[in-house]
């Protein structure tokens, strides 16, 4: 998606230059203004926890995909535990899992 909305700008004579960091830093940067815009946000999902100390000072956009792309499943889950999003819930598999709270 990066590349996608990387060429659009470069087609409208933007120079783009990519900057990478785990996702909490990617808002840090935005907001401190080092960082001009950052694609591929979850929100409200995964993201808006970062986005919240920001939100006044930034302007969201457009929705790239809704409410997500993929998903995925830490190492230390067994991988034979997990067949479907439905074994996410269960045992072994959720005593592993750190719960997201999206009505933090």
């Amino acid at each position: 998606m990066q590349a996608l909305v990387e060429g659009v700008l470069q087609r409208h004579g933007l120079q783009v230059e990519r900057s990478a960091a785990p996702h909490e830093e990617m808002f840090k940067r935005l907001g401190r203004g080092e960082v001009d815009m950052l694609v591929s946000a979850w929100l409200p999902w995964s993201h808006q926890i970062y986005l919240d100390p920001i939100a006044d000072d930034v302007r969201k956009l457009t929705v790239l995909y809704s409410p997500f792309c993929i998903w995925g499943v830490p190492d230390f889950v067994p991988v034979d535990a997990v067949a479907s999003v439905t074994d996410l819930v269960r045992e072994p598999v959720l005593s592993r899992m750190e719960r997201f709270d999206p009505g933090h």
